[in-house]
């Protein structure tokens, strides 16, 4: 029974072993160049001598070393017996070793390759495979070495290579991110500090572009500057249009103001930057010196092109002008009035763009609000008032309709001398109406009217009344709320036509004692 179970262990000893061996036999002896082996060969492989099991492993080592001796005789037998095949030009000769035609020709030069030539000064190169395999078994530790090296150098292109792809496709990424950012449609546009930021209809940042003070000392004040998105160029694409006001304390306390307008393209790049200064002149016929001040942008589509025009208010002196921004930053004054400009509008009626602007009147006490025509040139407010409220500058036309709204008795006792449009509202085409706010010191009057700009009712704020009763009480106004001309009985407005000249206006006020 021991014996019995010895040459069983034998036996499976000797079948595993005989499997390791001829697979040492395929690496080792297998035919260069490819192919099946002789018969005479492939015998040796699967042969399965069971009667080895019973001499012990020491018969066993000792047939299979009998049998490899046998396989390599074998081996060499059938390849004297074949034909030497012929390798025909370089590209051959490296595909049957293996490696690129560069590296064979290396190794002929370095390493002795059997390479033949054929005669002539153009001759070919052709190797016999039996030579060029007897030369490989003797190169095999280097060639070895070499092919090692050539894998390792083609990983590591291969890894270069993917790690610039994926460089290369980040790369594109972002530069894909960073093109459509600059070449995006702005959306909305708004002030940060001295900085202007344009972001797109998802409210993603598109640029950020810092602007420099108008001087030292200045600082930008973005409740009083102003941004538009208007295609100026008429090339189908929105740029940033806008104004900036600075101020500084200056020597009595107070601030000095400076604007400027500029231009910003599509993809955030500052065009232009210059300062906003109407050529209009005064009484004497000199130009209003010092700075001007923002009051108002806006913007209209005509011409092929999208127009701007900006509100300006002389800082010290009396004047505003309504001007265009041209192209190139050049202003066209379309409008002058003896007081001035806050707010502004544009709107669309009988096919035509007008312009809305409403202000104070230094001139003749109280506020305005008139109606242009801004491709008729410069257009002159009515005069009235002390001589000194004049220009020089002549205009080519009048304002359609100008009112004047006169000083309220609630501004008087706030010790103030105008009571000013400060803010317009404005639908076009028919049936479209605008309203005018009138701010006195917490006290809002709306004026609404219909277009072409008849008014219809005022409105007024609480604080109007409350306002107006303390008043009454210090004797500053000496009449009672409810017989108020200005707040509670129709309010008294004065308009001007150059057909008509002047003529008086009563608008209905909306209170508790009636319908409005």
């Amino acid at each position: 029974r021991a014996a019995r179970k010895g040459r069983i262990i034998s036996f499976a000893f000797c079948f595993c072993m005989s499997g390791t061996l001829q697979t040492g036999f395929k690496q080792e002896d297998a035919r260069p160049g490819g192919g099946k082996l002789p018969r005479e060969v492939s015998s040796y492989r699967t042969r399965r001598d069971g009667s080895a099991a019973a001499a012990g492993l020491a018969g066993i080592f000792r047939r299979r070393v009998f049998c490899v001796r046998r396989y390599r005789a074998a081996v060499h037998e059938s390849a004297s017996k074949r034909t030497p095949a012929r390798l025909s030009g370089w590209k051959e000769i490296a595909r049957h070793l293996g490696v690129t035609v560069r590296t064979a020709q290396s190794w002929e030069e370095k390493r002795g390759l059997p390479v033949r030539r054929l005669p002539g000064v153009r001759g070919g190169v052709y190797a016999l495979t039996d030579e060029v395999d007897a030369w490989a078994v003797g190169q095999e530790p280097a060639l070895g070495q070499e092919r090692g090296r050539q894998q390792r150098q083609r990983r590591i292109l291969y890894a270069a290579l993917w790690t610039a792809g994926i460089a290369l496709a980040a790369a594109a990424g972002l530069g894909g991110r960073f093109w459509a950012s600059r070449h995006a449609q702005i959306a909305a546009l708004r002030f940060e500090g001295d900085a202007v930021v344009a972001t797109n209809g998802e409210g993603v940042e598109l640029w950020r572009l810092t602007l420099e003070p108008i001087q030292p000392g200045t600082e930008l004040e973005p409740t009083q500057s102003y941004l538009v998105e208007a295609d100026l160029d008429g090339d189908g694409r929105k740029e940033a249009v806008g104004g900036a006001q600075y101020s500084k304390p200056n020597a009595a306390g107070g601030q000095s103001v400076g604007s400027e307008i500029f231009r910003i393209s599509p993809s955030g790049e500052l065009l232009w930057k210059k300062p906003a200064r109407p050529v209009l002149r005064g009484a004497g016929g000199d130009p209003f010196a010092g700075e001007w001040g923002l009051h108002g942008m806006a913007t209209a589509r005509g011409q092929g092109r999208d127009r701007v025009w900006v509100g300006l208010s002389h800082s010290v002196r009396y004047p505003g002008v309504v001007a265009e921004v041209m192209p190139d930053g050049g202003l066209r004054e379309v409008f002058a009035n003896y007081g001035h400009v806050n707010s502004l509008a544009a709107m669309e009626y009988g096919g035509k763009t007008w312009l809305l602007a409403g202000g104070a009147s230094s001139a003749l006490k109280g506020g305005f609000l008139a109606l242009i025509d801004p491709d008729k040139g410069l257009s002159i407010a009515p005069e009235g008032g002390p001589p000194r409220y004049r220009f020089t500058t002549r205009g080519q036309a009048r304002p359609e309709v100008y009112y004047h709204i006169p000083l309220m008795d609630l501004a008087e006792a706030y010790l103030d001398d105008v009571n000013a449009v400060y803010g317009l509202q404005v639908t076009g085409e028919q049936g479209g109406w605008a309203r005018a706010h009138v701010g006195i010191e917490g006290c809002n009057v709306f004026i609404e009217l219909d277009l072409p700009l008849k008014p219809k009712a005022v409105r007024i704020s609480s604080p109007c009344e409350l306002g107006h009763r303390k008043f009454e009480k210090t004797g500053a106004i000496g009449h009672p709320f409810e017989r108020c001309p200005f707040l509670h009985e129709p309010m008294l407005l004065r308009k001007w036509t150059e057909k008509g000249g002047w003529e008086e206006v009563r608008v209905p006020v909306a209170n508790m004692k009636n319908t409005l």
